[in-house]
């Protein structure tokens, strides 16, 4: 993660539009990310083909890139950041509270590597136990989040400890703001607003919002994305997961 701090607000920018994903209209596999090729040890469970779940971000440099996309192998909810990962994690970072929930590394098809947050669907469909609600580190309420705030918890990175990456979850609802306190980011970037929709990949839904985080009240500013699955979809997950 120390490469981060070499970003200048040109390259953080701009790694909004290439960092992430590309998705071909049309293409209806390309949810099938790095951590959903079957083993014998997690082979796919039937009826998982019919659950599918793609959000692409609709506005901002990154406009066209995919960020959410449902784990069917592993039963989990992906959110891809559009932050480069230059130095690779080699094992998961894992939120103690929230078993199964884990950073990693991200491979995009051009090779690169990306941050993404995987959380099991079952904490998501159902809701979790984890406590009062929180807001963003610096007080704001979460975007895209109806009520403003989740339960959420937070990892360091082990070599980088001033840098955190929180996770709040909901029920049918999840976000992931990762601070970036080496990287100044200038209020003139956001004077149109730099929370940005993410939509199906038709446009014909909104189904998270990602974007950027400014300094505020001493709190390093960073990047934040929050997905909502459908009811419908919550629906037929419900019914096909291992509880």
């Amino acid at each position: 993660m120390k490469a981060i701090q070499m970003l200048g607000i040109g390259a953080l920018a701009a790694s909004l539009a290439a960092c992430a994903p590309q998705m071909e209209a049309g293409d209806s596999s390309i949810g099938n990310g790095a951590l959903e090729t079957p083993s014998p040890n997690n082979p796919p469970t039937p009826g998982w083909e019919k659950v599918e779940f793609n959000g692409v971000a609709n506005g901002g440099t990154n406009k066209g890139s995919l960020v959410v996309y449902i784990d069917r192998a592993n039963q989990a909810l992906v959110l891809v950041t559009p932050i480069p990962v230059l130095m690779p994690i080699l094992a998961p970072i894992e939120f103690p509270e929230m078993p199964g929930a884990k950073i990693f590394s991200f491979t995009n098809p051009d090779g690169s590597q990306s941050l993404a947050a995987s959380i099991p669907l079952t904490y998501i469909v159902k809701g979790g136990q984890f406590g009062s609600g929180q807001r963003l580190p610096n007080g704001d309420p979460l975007p895209y989040v109806p009520a403003g705030e989740l339960p959420g918890f937070s990892v360091q990175f082990p070599a980088k400890r001033d840098y955190r990456i929180h996770l709040y979850v909901g029920v049918n609802v999840a976000a992931v703001f990762t601070e970036l306190p080496d990287v100044g980011i200038p209020p003139e970037l956001c004077i149109f607003g730099c929370i940005w929709p993410v939509t199906n990949q038709a446009k014909t839904k909104t189904v998270g919002a990602i974007g950027v985080v400014l300094e505020k009240n001493n709190f390093p500013g960073g990047i934040y994305l929050a997905a909502q699955l459908p009811p419908e979809l919550a629906r037929v997950i419900d019914e096909l997961i291992r509880w």
